[in-house]
This record gives structure tokens, C-alpha cells and sequence, in this order.
């Protein structure tokens, strides 16, 4: 207007009513400036800002939540965990530490709990604890607690025999014709493979015949009889036994001498019992051939004398081959698990055994024993 003026305000500030001058505008009470929290008016301008906790956006109005755990910016303990609460956080100690977040101590679980780690030993450790158990139990996966080991599940834990799980143990119910940790042999009794040789094997045993006699229809004795052959050797028919009795002399130097006042059967006199060296009228003298101190039979073999001849069978841990010979027995490989809870290892007519942790050798190292049924020796 003529002779007069208007005043045209920059932003953030408003005429007076006159229009002669600008004065500040108080944002923050036009709706809190827009802000989301708080609003602070300054001359020609505000500022939004947030409660402790939160922090203003790139829009410069609105607040978001500070995770105080994800940056580091808290107080917590090493062994307590951070917890992020709105505008805040908090600090709490975590399993096997006692205190208030801020600050933490280990708990002693084994001193505050005496009924931890039945059928063990309660370890406790900054933090935790852990369980050293009793023989015949085993940490659970958390190691907090013992549980009994299932022996059973082993593989021929209850080598000829079965399984029974005990709390902590085992027993082993043994199969006939054994006793626990041993075998019943036999062949120490006397009555068994009569007329032949007895062979105690596992659970039972065999009884190998000399040739031409036969296992009779019991499987505990063999049967056969004598006759003489041309060159005063005997050979041996598959019938009954020759049950003759006749005079039986102690010795023989060229002629039958010292009679036993008594009479038996040859085989008696000459072989089960070794007394005489003849026997029968006219006199018919017993050769030993085993004795006679000629190497007769082959390397790795056993003389046996039998009336009027001899056998030769290959010594224990030796088989005879076609050609005759008797060559070393692969026991490692013909036997299967022959060394079970071990390795085995072939040697010359044997082998040994090297037994896994937890199992001893017998005193032949044929065997690894734990808890089991075992064979007599």
C-alpha cells in the first residue's frame, strides 16, 4: 500500500497481525509437529526426537526400538544372556550361574543336589556338571544322568550261552555242557570214546575211531576186531570188539616173561592200559613202533600205537594236505569270530588272540573273555 509495507515471512515463521514483522511458529503444538515421540520447538524450526531406548528414523519423525543385545550396547554378564525388551533390555544368568544378570556366579548343581547322577559320580564344572558313571552304565547324551548299558546287545557277549541284563551287569545263562567261564570236558571222563580218542571240542565232544573200527550207533565208544596178518602185523575188521581174554606178560626180550597171574583182553594188556608186552599162547608180542626211535611219520605228526601197527595224525593246529603232508591250519580263517571281542593272529600250528579293550586272553590266547562262558582246559 502506498506509504507503508508488508512483511512476507521465511518458513517457520508467521506475520504478525499488523504484517509489520515475523514471529517463530510453535510446530509442536500444530499435532506434536508430526513427531512420533517427543517435539522440541526452536526459533523458525523444530526437532523430533525419541524416548531413551529408541532411535528416529531417516524420516526424521518416527522411532524405532534400539536391540541393545544385537549391537553390544548393554551390561550383561559373560554368562548371562541379553534380552531385548522395548526401549530396554535385560540381563539373565544363564542355566548352571546364579545372580542378576549383571553379575553372575557358577552353581555348584552337585553340592545343591545330592540325588544327581545315580550309579555315579557328580563332576561339577564352572557353568555345568557332568556325570562320571558306574561300570556297567553310561552317560546319557547330556551327560546329567547314568543309564544302564544293555550288555545283551553286544555281539557274543555270552559266547555258548544266552543273555540275561541286570541293572549294571549281566549274567551269562550257560548252554548245556558248560559252565560259566569254562567248558565241561568230556573227555576226563574215562567211560567216554571207549577204544578210541576222545576230543573235547566246545559244548560236547568227538570221538575219532582207528582205522577200520567204527563209532558205534551211541557216538561214545568204537567197535571193531582183531586178526592176524601176514609178517605179524594185525589189522582191524569193523565188527565187534575182540573180547578174548588171555595171558598177559609184563615184558618181552626175545621170549614172553613175568605172566600176570590173571587174564585180559589184549587190548588190556597191550594198548588202553599199557601193562604188558605180549600177550596169548603161543606168545605174541606187542610192538611199540612209536618207540622204536624211527622217524615213521611225517613232519608235524603224531605216532599213535594201536595193536600190531600205527597211525599218524597231524599234531593240533595241523591239516593233512593230499600229498600227505601235514601243513599249518589256518585257524584265523577257517574258524569263523574264532577270536570274538579280538583280532586274530595266525602262528605256526596255533594262533593268538589280541583282545579288544574290556576282554583279557585266556592263559592260551585262544580266547577273549569278558563276563562269559568259556571253554575248559
Amino acid at each position: 500500500m502506498p506509504g507503508t509495507y508488508q512483511c512476507s515471512c521465511n518458513t517457520g515463521y508467521q506475520a504478525t497481525p499488523d504484517r509489520q514483522g515475523c514471529v517463530d511458529i510453535d510446530e509442536c503444538t500444530i499435532m506434536n509437529g508430526g513427531c512420533e515421540t517427543h517435539c522440541t520447538n526452536s526459533e523458525g524450526s523444530y526437532e523430533c526426537s525419541c524416548s531413551e531406548g529408541y532411535a528416529l528414523m531417516p524420516d526424521l519423525r518416527t522411532c524405532a526400538d534400539i536391540d541393545e543385545c544385537e549391537i553390544g550396547a548393554h551390561n550383561c554378564d559373560t554368562h548371562a544372556a541379553c534380552i531385548n525388551v522395548p526401549g530396554s533390555f535385560k540381563c539373565r544368568c544363564r542355566d548352571g550361574w546364579v545372580g542378576d544378570g549383571i553379575k553372575c556366579v557358577d552353581m555348584d548343581e552337585c553340592a545343591d543336589n545330592v540325588n544327581l547322577c545315580e550309579n555315579g559320580q557328580c563332576l561339577n564344572a564352572p557353568g555345568v556338571y557332568r556325570c562320571e558313571c558306574e561300570m556297567g552304565f553310561t552317560p546319557t547324551e547330556d551327560s546329567k544322568a547314568c543309564e544302564d548299558i544293555d550288555e545283551c546287545n553286544f555281539q557274543n557277549i555270552c559266547v555258548f550261552g544266552s543273555c540275561e541284563n541286570l541293572p549294571g551287569m549281566f549274567r551269562c545263562v550257560c548252554d548245556e555242557g558248560y559252565e560259566l567261564d569254562r567248558n565241561i570236558n568230556e573227555c576226563a571222563v574215562h567211560v567216554n570214546c571207549l577204544n578210541g580218542l576222545c576230543v573235547n571240542i566246545p559244548g560236547s565232544y568227538m570221538c575219532n575211531c582207528p582205522p577200520d573200527f567204527t563209532l558205534n550207533p551211541t557216538g561214545v565208544g568204537c567197535v571193531g576186531q582183531w586178526r592176524k596178518q601176514l609178517h605179524g602185523k594185525f589189522s582191524f575188521l569193523p565188527h565187534n570188539a575182540d573180547m578174548r581174554k588171555s595171558v598177559c606178560y609184563r615184558n618181552f626180550n626175545d621170549t614172553c616173561e613175568n605172566e600176570l597171574s590173571f587174564n585180559m583182553t589184549k587190548k588190556m594188556c597191550c594198548c588202553a592200559y599199557n601193562v604188558g608186552k605180549a600177550w596169548n599162547k603161543p606168545c605174541e608180542p606187542y610192538i611199540d613202533e612209536c618207540n622204536s626211535g624211527d622217524n615213521l611219520c611225517q613232519r608235524n605228526a603224531n605216532c599213535i600205537n594201536i595193536p600190531g601197527s600205527y597211525r599218524c595224525e597231524c599234531s593240533q593246529g595241523f591239516t593233512l594236505s593230499p600229498g600227505g603232508a601235514c601243513l599249518d591250519r589256518n585257524e584265523c580263517q577257517e574258524i569263523p569270530n574264532v577270536c570274538s571281542h579280538g583280532q586274530c593272529i595266525d602262528t605256526q600250528g596255533s594262533y593268538r588272540c589280541l583282545c579288544h579293550n574290556g576282554f583279557k586272553a585266556t592263559a592260551d590266547q585262544t580266547m577273549c573273555m569278558g563276563k562269559e562262558c568259556k571253554h575248559l582246559v
